[in-house]
C-alpha cells in the first residue's frame, strides 16, 4: 500500500483543483477531509476541508457517498464510482454527475487509513 506521502504536492499539482486528500479515523471510520481542492469547493458550493463526512453530508447521502472508501479499506484497491448523479451544475447550467476515484494510502505502511480522491464533472456523453 503507498504512503500518501508518495503523492507529493509537486507530483499531484495538474490535478490539485480536483483532488480531495481524506482520513480514517477510528476503528469504525469517520472520514475527514483534510484538503479539498478549488475545483472540488466550487462544484460542491461549499469547503469540506477540515470537516467530517458524516457531519457535512445528508444523512440519506451519507451512505453512498462513503461506501467507495469503505469498499477501497476491505480490499485494499482504487476504487470508482459515479456519485449523486445530478447534484452538481456545470458552467452553463446542465446538471452534471461526478466521476469520483479513490485511492486508499497508508500513513503508516500497514492500515488504509489515508484516500486522494479525484473528483471531475463530466458530460455522460463524452465517455
Amino acid at each position: 500500500m503507498p504512503l500518501r506521502s508518495a503523492f507529493s504536492p509537486e507530483l499531484l499539482k495538474p490535478w490539485l483543483p480536483n483532488i480531495v486528500i481524506a482520513e480514517a479515523i477510528g476503528p469504525l471510520p469517520r472520514f475527514r477531509v483534510r484538503l479539498a481542492g478549488t475545483a472540488v469547493v466550487g462544484f460542491a458550493g461549499r469547503d469540506f476541508t477540515d470537516k467530517f463526512l458524516d457531519d457535512v453530508i445528508p444523512p440519506d447521502q451519507y451512505r453512498v457517498t462513503v461506501a467507495p472508501y469503505v469498499r477501497a479499506i476491505d480490499a485494499g484497491t482504487p476504487m470508482e464510482d459515479d456519485i449523486l448523479n445530478h447534484q452538481f451544475i456545470a458552467p452553463d447550467g446542465v446538471s452534471l454527475p461526478v466521476r469520483r476515484l479513490v485511492m486508499p494510502c497508508s500513513s503508516d505502511g500497514a492500515r488504509i487509513d489515508r484516500f486522494v480522491v479525484g473528483l471531475f464533472l463530466y458530460r455522460p456523453e463524452s465517455r
